[in-house]
């Protein structure tokens, strides 16, 4: 039992680490922007190729679920990786109960 605990806790760090040296960059790929709706600021990491300034360009937007966030929803969906031509923004939601 307590070789298989420790073996499962090796894994688990060796993951973490290798998750934690991609996650930064990933993230590095998008931009954190503000914008003022009614008074209030909203946030979003944004994606913008190089291609949107001299050719139309799909625009996408990313919602994560009530409790979640931006930076979760774009390290899950990976949108900008996956359709990397395309304007890809991750809301952040306001705070709800």
């Amino acid at each position: 039992m307590t070789r298989r605990v420790c073996l499962m806790l090796l894994v688990w760090l060796l993951a973490r680490d290798v998750w934690c040296q991609e996650a930064p960059q990933k993230m590095t790929e998008l931009k954190r922007r503000e914008w003022k709706i009614d008074g209030t600021t909203r946030e979003g990491l944004l994606h913008v190729p190089e291609t949107a300034k001299a050719q139309q360009t799909p625009l996408l937007f990313a919602f994560h679920g009530h409790g979640g966030g931006m930076q979760q929803a774009a390290r899950s969906f990976e949108f900008h990786r996956h359709w990397p031509t395309a304007i890809v923004v991750y809301l952040q939601g306001l705070p709800t109960p």
